[in-house]
């Protein structure tokens, strides 16, 4: 499980939180995909709807939140 915040958050089961800025996004099928350059790459699929609503754009600083079980890493 992958998710954004625009702040830190406490009192959640997401204990994994990165902080960094969305460098590229690109959607596809109502998805889109968010780079986000926190140290390392990051690429987090969020609904076009929700993209939207938070008003994620390239240069917006973002907090990653993951379950360490969804980690792929290439």
């Amino acid at each position: 499980m992958f998710g954004f915040s625009l702040s830190p958050i406490s009192h959640i089961s997401l204990r994994n939180q990165l902080r960094g800025v969305i460098v590229k996004i690109f959607s596809r099928n109502g998805l889109s995909f968010c780079m986000v350059d926190a140290g390392e790459k990051v690429l987090v699929e969020i609904t076009e709807t929700s993209r939207k609503n938070m008003q994620l754009e390239v240069g917006v600083a973002v907090y990653c939140l993951f379950k360490s079980a969804a980690l792929k890493i290439f």
